[in-house]
């Protein structure tokens, strides 16, 4: 894969996996979106989630919680994530992995 510089949209648990896949692969740099206080915050307690998180930060990943996105921009391809903040994250290649939600209601 040619992609060095990677965002992820989503820190739930396809996020949080690409991340730490992707980070295998050396001379990647990763970077994690996430719009809630904590990645896989919707289904694991806090202490979880915070040391899922501080592991991934340990191996280089790049964490942003409580962060929207406000624009993919670039001329001929996407190169850049604007966040709302207004943080510009520079990039070769996104991966959206957002608005899953399961369904347990019993009809």
């Amino acid at each position: 894969m040619r992609a060095k510089r990677i965002v992820i949209i989503g820190g739930g648990y396809i996020g949080v996996e690409l991340a730490e896949e992707l980070n295998n692969m050396k001379s990647k740099r990763i970077s994690i979106v996430e719009k809630l206080d904590c990645c896989l915050g919707t289904t694991l307690d806090e202490e979880f989630t915070l040391e899922v998180e501080n592991r991934l930060r340990k191996r280089g990943v790049v964490i942003y919680t409580q962060a929207e996105v406000k624009e993919i921009g670039g001329k001929d391809k996407a190169s850049y994530v604007r966040l709302k903040n207004g943080k510009k994250i520079f990039i070769d290649m996104i991966i959206v992995s957002v608005g899953v939600k399961p369904n347990i209601d019993i009809i």
